[in-house]
């Protein structure tokens, strides 16, 4: 979740959705990449993430420097 003026919105992204020039796949699929397919995915969608909510810096929330909501069900990413 992030909070804007007062204003609580929710952020529900994952890598494994269609993103840039990346078609969503499966947790399956994701699974079966290569580390280096992986970590481009990964680091392409923290990017596609920064650049659509502005402000966010996916980076600080990972390292601890930012307020995050947890959500045992969810991953973050």
């Amino acid at each position: 979740t992030r909070d804007i003026s007062g204003t609580t919105d929710i952020i529900n992204e994952s890598v494994l959705q269609a993103f840039g020039t990346f078609a969503e796949i499966t947790a399956d699929d994701f699974a079966l990449l290569s580390e280096a397919a992986a970590n481009e995915r990964y680091t392409a969608f923290k990017t596609y993430l920064n650049n659509l909510y502005l402000g966010l810096d996916i980076d600080a929330i990972l390292n601890g420097q930012q307020p995050i909501n947890e959500n045992l069900t969810l991953c973050p990413i």
